[in-house]
């Protein structure tokens, strides 16, 4: 997406780009697919900002379909990276903390990046990419954790984890440790670096809030949610999930622009965990 012409991934959700649209008036939606043939980027311009936020992106869909996955995740998105360099415009590229390996913990923008699956290594491919051609000040790599969203159709971590613990089959381990953030706070940050409010712009980012939360106490605040009397939450280790894909056990991040806008557990937390199951009641996805 770009800023005085702004666009976004045909998988942009419907009520975020009217989010845009109504706070970024100048903006156009584009389909990566089609950007040779899309005549709202022939005009782009170095006075421009291109947001990219497209390619697949369920880690287990790219573990199980990689070559499909690159084709997208890297041939297609790094040849716009060259259509965003030849018209001299601005990047703003989400990543993921699927480029670490949670050896060093909290992740910082500064860290080394060691991708353990398929999805983070692509992401570390379009990263090195960025950074090798792009000029500093030109671009903004930004990683998120897990993301709290209400939007429906949403991968947001609390409708996810209310439907494994409804479903009684989902182990939560208590040393699987993860950092979250609201999709409003990465909207919030997203704005400040879209209307050029920090300048230069920083080669890496981190939306993310302060505090972290392990995913079976997670789990517990969700359930106690769920019903008065709580549902019973599974307990496990790390190494007793079933997962398609390897991956950091711990993904607690920091950051130098979001730290002043966080929620925190458990207090905090639970009031987004109150608003995300209200949500979700309301559109008949629980019945307690």
């Amino acid at each position: 997406m770009y800023k005085r012409s702004e666009g976004s991934s045909s998988q942009f959700k419907s009520a975020v780009w009217t989010h845009f649209k109504n706070e970024l008036p100048f903006t156009v939606k584009f389909d990566l697919g089609g950007i040779a043939s899309e005549s709202s980027l022939k005009s782009l311009s170095e006075d421009d900002t291109v947001l990219i936020l497209s390619g697949i992106t369920e880690p287990s869909e790219v573990f199980h379909r990689e070559d499909f996955a690159r084709k997208i995740n890297v041939e297609a998105t790094q040849r716009f990276f060259d259509f965003v360099l030849e018209k001299g415009a601005k990047l703003l590229f989400f990543s993921s903390v699927e480029v670490f390996d949670g050896s060093s913990t909290p992740i910082s923008e500064d860290t080394q990046t060691n991708p353990l699956n398929s999805y983070g290594k692509m992401k570390e491919l379009n990263e090195k990419f960025i950074c090798r051609n792009f000029s500093p000040g030109k671009f903004s790599i930004i990683r998120t954790p897990w993301i709290v969203n209400p939007i429906p159709g949403s991968r947001c971590v609390i409708a996810q984890t209310a439907r494994g613990i409804l479903a009684g089959n989902m182990r939560f381990a208590e040393d699987y440790i993860i950092s979250l953030v609201s999709a409003e706070q990465v909207w919030q940050n997203l704005h400040t670096l879209l209307m050029g409010q920090l300048t230069p712009l920083p080669p890496t980012v981190h939306f993310v809030s302060i505090g972290f939360v392990s995913r079976y106490e997670l789990a517990c605040l969700v359930g106690r949610k769920l019903l008065d009397e709580g549902y019973p939450i599974i307990q496990g280790r790390f190494e007793d999930l079933s997962l398609s894909e390897p991956r950091s056990k711990d993904t607690r991040m920091i950051s130098n622009l979001t730290g002043k806008s966080p929620f925190t557990k458990p207090e905090q937390i639970q009031s987004v965990i109150d608003g995300q199951i209200e949500v979700l009641r309301q559109r008949g996805k629980f019945v307690a």
